[in-house]
């Protein structure tokens, strides 16, 4: 049986400036999720106004 040997707590703690590369990530996600959500529900808007009545 392999016996696992934890490391003391100071292995685990974050670089300094991993709060706001965190919340970046965050902020660019909901951003992208903003931008496609407006365009998906846009989609029958824009194909009435982009779109010929009757394609050929």
């Amino acid at each position: 049986m392999v016996r696992v040997q934890w490391s003391p707590p100071e292995h685990y703690k974050w670089p300094p400036r991993s709060g706001s590369a965190i919340a970046s990530q965050f902020v660019g996600f909901f951003l992208d999720a903003y931008d496609l959500t407006f365009v998906t529900a846009m989609t029958t808007i824009l194909a009435a106004v982009l779109m010929p009545p009757n394609p050929v």
